[in-house]
């Protein structure tokens, strides 16, 4: 599930023809805020701002 504001996703049918090639590029587009790679930057000033943009412009493109 995620949740976004007052939106919820999560079990519900998003009508994406490929969810198999949009689960890849959702995870691939976040790999910045969940990589242990990336944990230093986790750090950084603005990355709240920067994940919520993220998280933004993929729940506009899915649904």
């Amino acid at each position: 599930m995620v949740r976004r504001g007052d939106r919820v996703l999560g079990g519900q049918d998003i009508g994406v023809p490929d969810p198999e090639a949009t689960a890849r590029a959702v995870f691939d587009a976040t790999a910045a805020f969940h990589h242990p790679v990336h944990a230093p930057e986790w750090e950084l000033s603005g990355v709240e701002e920067r994940l919520a943009a993220v998280c933004d412009l993929v729940l506009a493109a899915v649904t």
